[in-house]
This record gives structure tokens, sequence and C-alpha cells, in this order.
């Protein structure tokens, strides 16, 4: 579908600027009085500019809007020497961050990292980093979750 847009909007740009060039070619009559070729090339030059800056702008927001649909926001993969196996997490930025940012709180808080070793660990994975608050609540969602299980 991007590519589509992509072809779309460089044949609506190639379309603009053949008629841009036929009217710097030719006297252009406006209104009765003839503008000058110098006038027109400036005029050229203004709506060649406002034609790229809106492509640039549509693509970027088209682009945005596909990517955020399926962009990663974390891929784990676990290897157990115990057992030889691999087991593969994928969270979606979209829908699981949540999920993400309460694992990794566990996760720290089993082999007893704290927030400081979470956001080190992250630098080194050049992931996002959790906000201290963050941890703490978390924090004690699973302490609450864990003092009441029955």
């Amino acid at each position: 579908m991007m590519v589509i847009v992509v072809e779309v909007i460089k044949v609506v740009t190639l379309v603009v600027m053949v008629f841009m060039v036929t009217a710097i070619v030719e006297d252009v009559v406006f209104e009765g009085a003839v503008v000058f070729r110098k006038e027109v090339t400036v005029l050229v030059v203004v709506v060649v500019v406002v034609v790229v800056v809106v492509v640039v702008v549509v693509v970027v927001v088209v682009a945005v809007v596909v990517i955020a649909d399926v962009v990663v926001a974390i891929e784990v993969h676990i290897w157990s020497s115990i057992c030889r196996s691999i087991r593969g997490l994928t969270f979606y930025k979209k829908d699981k961050s949540y999920e993400v940012n309460l694992r990794a709180v566990v996760t720290s808080l089993a082999i007893g990292m704290g927030p400081a070793g979470l956001a080190n660990f992250c630098d080194m994975m050049d992931m996002p980093v959790i906000h201290y608050k963050t941890f703490f609540q978390h924090q004690r969602t699973i302490f609450y979750k864990s003092s009441n299980y029955p």
C-alpha cells in the first residue's frame, strides 16, 4: 500500500512540474496582463517548494500511520542452558507496552537489579528506559497482587 501511495505522489508531482515548466516557456496571460518570465519563474519556484513540502508531509504522515501498526516494541529470545531451549517473546508497542514494562520490572527485581540496574540494561540494549516512578508503581502492583494471592 505504501508503494502505491508513493508512486501516486510521484506522478502528481511530475504532472505539476511539467505544467510549471510549460508556464515558464510561454508567456502567461493573467486577467489581461502579460506576466513577465521572471515573475513566472518566482511563482513556479514557490509553487514547487509548496508542492514538495506537502508531498513530504503526506509521505511522513502515511509512513507513521502504516509503521505504527507493525513496529515491534521489543523482541526477546531467552535461552535456557539447563533445558537447552529457546523461548521467544514478541511484544507489540500498540497493545503490550504495559506488559513489557511489568515483565521487565519482575525480571529486574528477581535478579536484584532495581530501577538503576534496569536503566543501565536498557541503555546497553538501546531500549527506552522505564522512569523510576513507573518502576516503583509496577513494583507496588506486583507486591499487591502477590500478597493477595490465595
